[in-house]
């Protein structure tokens, strides 16, 4: 049947052991009760008040015994109608929760599908802030706050800095930026724009979380997830890099939380499933 006890059928329970050694005790007492008579009346069953007399030995014995043996098989008959009952029972449990498991699937299906879009966007976003020129770096030092500016007198010699660039203009940046006039504005900047890409990877783990709270399949949020954490943790490196923790504490501290809830997802999502 399914699981749960196993049914009195199987024969290993101590009831079934009684009930099938039974007859090899009740048949040897009956043949040495009557070998006991034919043995002690040698005229066969005698006159008829030694045939009455027999009959209440015989009975006398073998009547509790038979009583006996039917109080057994009614015991098992009622062990087997309970583990039945058991197994019915669990039946019933194990299809309401196939049936649960089978709406809440749908239920999963049925939001990403209507929230898919909005994951998708969510994701583009935050990769589209990491490229967002935040700042223009001029040969000589000077700041402009956000993309070319048509007045820029450098023209090509201008850096155009994004978190995703950042890095490789680590040395000119810490030479004429971080120790020069212009670094107030400076850590202003790259602090409106991590703040900005925090707050879109806090976004995407949102949605994230639902969808495995629901039960939607992993395939299908867990491989931009991790794209997530890789770009976080490449955050989190430009942040060491130009030694600017103390002035962009609180969101790097933000920043570090999302890591660790999306590494949690990731580790729930890729454990095996028992």
């Amino acid at each position: 049947m399914s699981e749960g006890k196993p049914l009195v059928e199987d024969g290993n329970t101590t009831l079934d052991k009684i009930i099938k050694y039974f007859p090899r005790f009740a048949i040897p007492i009956g043949i040495l009760m009557l070998l006991a008579y034919f043995g002690n009346f040698n005229d066969g069953f005698g006159n008829q008040s030694d045939f009455g007399a027999f009959g209440d030995f015989f009975g006398g014995i073998l009547n509790p015994m038979l009583t006996f043996f039917t109080i057994l098989l009614l015991l098992r008959q009622l062990k087997y109608q309970r583990s039945e009952l058991h197994a019915t029972v669990k039946e019933l449990q194990n299809t309401a929760k196939i049936h649960k498991e089978s709406i809440d699937h749908s239920r999963a299906v049925d939001i990403f599908d209507k929230t898919r879009d909005e994951f998708v966007q969510e994701l583009s976003d935050f990769h589209i802030s990491l490229e967002e020129k935040f700042l223009l770096l001029a040969p000589d030092g000077n700041i402009t706050e956000g993309g070319y500016s048509a007045s820029d007198p450098y023209g090509e010699k201008t850096i155009a800095l994004s978190l995703k660039n950042i890095d490789e203009h680590l040395e000119l940046v810490t030479t004429i930026t971080l120790y020069s006039e212009h670094s107030e504005k400076f850590y202003s900047c790259v602090t409106r724009a991590l703040q900005h890409s925090v707050s879109k990877a806090n976004n995407v783990l949102i949605y994230a979380y639902e969808y495995q709270r629901l039960g939607v399949n992993r395939l299908l949020y867990l491989g931009p997830l991790k794209g997530l954490v890789r770009s976080c943790q490449k955050l989190e490196g430009t942040i060491y890099s130009f030694d600017i923790e103390s002035e962009v504490q609180p969101i790097q501290s933000r920043l570090l939380s999302i890591m660790e809830a999306c590494s949690k997802i990731i580790q729930r999502a890729e454990k095996p499933q028992t």
